[in-house]
Order: C-alpha cells, then sequence, then structure tokens
C-alpha cells in the first residue's frame, strides 16, 4: 500500500512551489518539521501544510490565528470531515482545505476556505453546495491509490 500521507505532502509543496513561480513569496520549505508535514515560509507569513490520509484523526488543537492548508483525498470520508465539522473549521480565519484526485477526468482538486465560505453562503444551502463542489473533481476509487506511491 503505497504511502497516501507522503504523497499528499509531497503534492501540496509542489503545488504552492508551481504557484510561487510568478509570485516569489516563498522563502524556503521545512519538510517535516515542528509536526507538520510542511512549512511554507513566505515573506510575509508560515503556512503549516497537513496531509491528512486518515480525516478522523484530525487534532484540531492548532492556534487560531495561524495560516494552515489540509490537503486530502476527494472521498466520500473526506467530505464527511468537512460537514461533520464544519462549526470547528469556521473558527479558524486563514484555513483552506484542499480535496485532490490527480487521477480525475474531470477537475484535480478544489478548494475551500470554511471561514470566508461561511461569511457568504446562505446555511440552509450548505451542505447542498459543498455537495456540489465535492462533485467537481471524481471521487478516488480504490484502485488509483496504487498508483500514488
Amino acid at each position: 500500500m503505497p504511502n497516501i500521507k507522503k504523497f499528499l505532502a509531497k503534492w501540496i509543496v509542489d503545488y504552492y512551489k508551481n504557484k510561487d513561480i510568478m509570485l516569489g513569496d516563498i522563502v524556503s520549505i521545512d519538510e517535516n518539521k515542528d509536526g507538520f508535514d510542511a512549512i511554507i515560509n513566505e515573506q510575509d507569513k508560515k503556512i503549516l501544510c497537513i496531509a491528512l490520509d486518515q480525516p478522523e484523526k484530525f487534532n484540531f488543537n492548532l492556534n487560531k490565528e495561524g495560516f494552515y492548508v489540509i490537503v486530502m483525498l476527494n472521498r466520500k470520508e473526506s467530505l464527511d470531515f468537512l460537514l461533520n465539522n464544519w462549526e470547528k473549521l469556521v473558527e479558524f480565519p486563514n484555513f483552506k482545505i484542499f480535496f485532490i484526485n490527480p487521477f480525475s477526468d474531470t477537475d484535480k482538486k478544489w478548494i475551500i476556505s470554511p471561514y470566508i465560505h461561511n461569511k457568504v453562503c446562505d446555511e440552509k444551502a450548505l451542505k447542498t453546495g459543498l455537495r456540489s463542489m465535492f462533485e467537481t473533481v471524481e471521487p478516488i476509487i480504490d484502485r488509483n491509490l496504487k498508483n500514488l506511491g
């Protein structure tokens, strides 16, 4: 079985490196430091990256003012994590969650900032809206997991 956590950590670091090609904001990247899978040191902030292979084990004991990125596979368990923990997640103003499937024939990722999304969304339509966003990327299937390594 491939190391999903390692794959996710590499994916998010590569994503930020590619995004930074034009911006030049990244000063350095520390991998596996201070309990995070990566710390992206930009000129004006540190982005603490968490590769989450088992969403149910996420620890919310984080500084609410920090900058965080979670990356996880786009699967039902990940969507359930988001829905079940929405009230906790919206307490973090600088928090992004990436849901990815590199094998998807549609989009490969979707991203949400729960704090911001909560400010602009209609509470009655929240679950429907999140499910719609989830469906923009195909859920990863078990047979693809062996290709992550």
